[in-house]
């Protein structure tokens, strides 16, 4: 079982590092062209409590196994539905998707299948399975309960801060 939680936790690093690396790519070029980023602050708590759910999950399962192999299956199968989601929604916000919030000098609306059937699909579709998952992974219920509630606070606020910055700024939203 150890294994199996290293394993994970590694896979988890590395997936949310290759996404960081991508957004600090498509802000500098955002930046570049004259976007202006939002929410400065919560973007940095938001992606605080984001890196501290992973490694609080992951320790607390160290410190107080077993884990629940029917409880970690189904936080497999959140977690990756959560991964799959924020591949998809890069790939079709392309150069806009960051995980701070940025207007581009030249943002346009998204009006793929995704974005009209959903609204904040990277919000509810990938960022809550994803921490939901990871914690059901490693039944880590202690972050689910301290930092969970402490992440669903700032990513409230994040979609109130997007949902008025956008209205602002476009018409048709």
């Amino acid at each position: 079982m150890y294994s199996f939680m290293v394993l994970v936790f590694i896979i988890g690093i590395v997936l949310r590092g290759i996404s960081f690396r991508l957004s600090a790519v498509h802000e500098r070029l955002i930046i570049a062209d004259g976007g202006i980023e939002y929410g400065r602050v919560n973007s940095g708590i938001l992606a605080i409590l984001h890196v501290l759910i992973y490694f609080a999950a992951f320790v607390e399962a160290l410190v107080r196994p077993p884990l629940h192999p029917f409880i970690s299956g189904i936080g497999v199968v959140i977690y990756l539905f959560g991964m799959i989601m924020l591949f998809m929604v890069i790939s079709q916000l392309g150069t806009l998707w960051t995980v701070k919030l940025y207007i581009a000098k030249d943002h346009h609306l998204i009006k793929t299948w995704l974005f009209k059937r959903f609204k904040h699909p990277n919000y509810y579709l990938n960022l809550l399975p994803e921490v939901v998952g990871y914690i059901l992974i490693f039944n880590a219920w202690r972050t689910l309960l301290v930092l969970l509630p402490l992440y669903l606070i700032s990513l409230g606020l994040r979609i109130y801060q997007e949902e008025k910055i956008m209205h602002l700024n476009f018409k048709d939203y």
